[in-house]
């Protein structure tokens, strides 16, 4: 069958059905959405736009309110400080270019880079209190404060407040400045063109005054000279010259500034001229309310200030009175010899009298009951006694009339064969002997020492009481805290055989009346020993042995040495230079014995504090005493907050006023405090 030829096809031909679907384009419901898109993309554009030149607007109208604020301060500080006045002051800032009212309505507008600035200014005058307060009337600030009597011309210069308002894309804004115009050195105002005087500083000579001569500009109507900013009277002059005479005779010496403004005829001052000037005629006075005290190992010292100004420290010195020695100083206070501080702390003091303690003998006797032993040979008045009883059984050594016991008593054994052993102490008055009562069989000893501390003479104290049947005991041991204290050992026996001995690493001194004290047909001994410990330590050990086993009681005492605090004056000398230039001395201030015997004064009653409008707090008091002869309240110190805070002057002081108190309340409370720095408890606090 013959073959039909077919035409040939190109591999990348589409069908045409499909090539007919892709030639279609966009339908109607496509391009609407795409419209829509096309819209909302372009309206956010438009309010991004919007918004940014409303910020722009916003931006841009803020810099011109800086402008025009800087035009109104810049314009009243050209204007004559004389023609400045609430009444006429928005005129003449209307008059400088740029400023002018645009309005033509009421009110002060200002148009600047298509903005309207709407200005209003207020004016008023300021008394600055550095040189005094004067009479005010209606112009003056109200920050000025209260008036007074002491400026004559209180016009010291002026205040004027901007206030500058605009509208930006119906929002209002504003602004506000403050500008201080003070006079100038320009002819609208007077001025003080020189300042001299007649004598030069510093004055070292007793002068009743020093004369002092000004030179002003032409226009001036008068001028007002002032020491330290406060205004002290008018000059006499006219024109140009003008002189006034500043009165020192009765001026404490030091730096003074002295100063002088001229003022035209409507009290109008120009800028004050001034000059330092010393006085430097005589040694500084006395400084007040000296006091001092022993404060453990160091002595502390407080005074006031003298009223001089041209102190530049303090010496502190100190004098040992038994034996009166040379007076010793300055002393160094805080690692100077001369602080600036208004206290001392001599570290170092003058030390005190330590007694080298002495053996004064012993004396031993026997009884049943009662037992006397007569003094010890070499015992006197005021020599500290050790007196030891050992009795036998269990019997009780109670209190001995006139004696102070050591320990509790030492009990042996607990067997049929005891003894009990007991010390005491007391001062002699040169009794030729002395008593004791046990209950049975009694040893007694009584062994004397000079330099033993007479009101606390026992350190330490240590006992034992070894097993029955013992034949070597341990002696114990006792820590001593100082040098050269005596070791006191005493121990009691029963049924020891023939004899005690002592064994010890150190040598044994001064050994009760022979070998041992005992009681025939009692079968007891007694012995005892001393020692000197050279340095505060541990004692050495040492035993007691005997020749037959027996109940033993063993008691160690250590005695202190008296120690005798020197009677030392301190007292203070304010310190200044004088003409050239080596430091001076001024006059002591009154001495104070710090090593004595001293109580504390009483608490100040009555104790009570007030909140005042001002916001300080004034507290109140009764004034306390002192017990103590010669001596009395110095002052009282004044704690806030759990600190100390501040002190009075004097001891009859009875109230304080804290003006620095800060926001929320205080809690105070306070002290008496004598002239050896001793303080008394504390009141009860207040708050407030």
């Amino acid at each position: 069958m013959p073959t039909t030829a077919q035409p040939s096809r190109s591999p990348n031909a589409r069908p045409r059905s499909s090539a007919v679907a892709s030639e279609r384009g966009f339908g109607l419901i496509e391009v609407m959405v795409a419209a829509l898109l096309l819209a909302i993309g372009l309206l956010a554009t438009v309010q991004i736009v919007d918004q940014a030149n409303a910020s722009s607007a916003a931006t841009r109208a803020r810099e011109g309110s800086t402008n025009v604020v800087r035009q109104v301060v810049e314009g009243v500080n050209s204007l004559p400080y004389t023609s400045l006045t609430p009444g006429t002051i928005d005129a003449q800032l209307q008059a400088i270019p740029g400023l002018a009212d645009a309005s033509g309505a009421a009110g002060w507008q200002v148009v600047q880079r298509g903005v309207t600035y709407t200005l209003a200014t207020t004016m008023c005058t300021v008394d600055d209190p550095r040189d005094g307060k004067g009479a005010q009337d209606a112009t003056f600030c109200a920050s000025s404060g209260p008036a007074g009597t002491t400026d004559i011309f209180p016009a010291d210069y002026q205040r004027v407040t901007t206030t500058v308002s605009w509208r930006v894309n119906s929002k209002n804004y504003s602004a506000q400045v403050v500008a201080v115009i003070t006079p100038r050195q320009t002819a609208d105002v007077p001025q003080v063109t020189a300042l001299t005087s007649s004598s030069a500083s510093p004055i070292t000579s007793a002068l009743a005054s020093v004369s002092f001569t000004v030179t002003t500009m032409g226009n001036t109507a008068g001028v007002v000279w002032s020491v330290d900013g406060s205004q002290r009277g008018l000059a006499s002059g006219s024109g140009t010259s003008w002189t006034f005479s500043w009165p020192i005779s009765t001026l404490v010496d030091g730096d003074y500034v002295v100063g002088a403004r001229a003022y035209d005829a409507n009290g109008r001052l120009g800028r004050p001229v001034s000059i330092t000037f010393r006085l430097n005629r005589n040694a500084p006075s006395t400084p007040l309310s000296f006091v001092g005290g022993r404060n453990g190992s160091q002595v502390e010292a407080e005074w006031y200030a003298g009223s001089e100004r041209d102190i530049v420290g303090y010496h502190v010195w100190r004098q040992s009175m038994t034996p009166a020695g040379a007076v010793q100083g300055p002393l160094t206070c805080g690692g100077t010899t001369l602080p600036t501080v208004l206290n001392c702390i001599d570290t170092s003091p003058i030390a005190d009298t330590v007694a080298t303690i002495a053996y004064h003998g012993n004396s031993t006797a026997t009884g049943n009951p009662t037992v006397t032993v007569t003094k010890p040979a070499a015992a006197v008045a005021g020599d500290v006694l050790i007196a030891t009883l050992v009795a036998r059984d269990a019997s009780t050594l109670g209190a001995m009339a006139g004696w102070t016991p050591v320990a509790p008593q030492l009990t042996g054994c607990s067997c049929s064969n005891q003894q009990v052993q007991r010390s005491y102490w007391r001062v002699s008055a040169g009794e030729a002997s002395y008593s004791f009562t046990g209950t049975t069989s009694t040893i007694a000893s009584v062994t004397a020492y000079s330099g033993v501390n007479p009101t606390s003479p026992i350190d330490v104290t240590a006992s034992s009481v070894p097993a029955a049947a013992t034949i070597t005991a341990a002696v114990p041991t006792v820590t001593t805290t100082a040098a050269n204290e005596w070791v006191y050992v005493s121990t009691g026996w029963r049924y020891p055989g023939s004899g005690i001995t002592f064994t010890d690493s150190a040598p044994l001194l001064h050994p009760w009346t022979g070998p041992r004290v005992g009681i025939a047909g009692q079968s007891m001994l007694a012995h005892g020993a001393d020692f000197v410990q050279a340095a505060a330590g541990t004692t050495p050990a040492s035993t007691i042995t005997s020749t037959a086993s027996g109940s033993v009681t063993v008691q160690v005492l250590a005695l202190r040495p008296s120690v005798t605090m020197p009677a030392v004056d301190y007292w203070v000398t304010a310190v200044d230079r004088d003409a050239a230039g080596a430091l001076r001395d001024g006059p002591a201030s009154n001495r104070v014995s710090v090593n004595v015997a001293n109580n504390a004064p009483t608490t100040p009653g009555a104790f009570a504090g007030v909140r005042n409008a001002n916001n300080s707090v004034t507290l109140s008091w009764t004034v306390g005493s002192d017990p103590d002869a010669g001596d009395s309240v110095a002052f009282y110190r004044v704690y806030r907050d759990g600190v100390r805070f501040d002190r009075t002057g004097l001891g009859t002081d009875t109230t304080f006023t804290d003006p620095n108190v800060a926001a929320g309340t205080h809690t105070y409370y306070l002290t008496s405090v004598d002239t050896h720095l001793r303080e008394s408890p504390v009141t009860a606090s207040v708050t407030r």
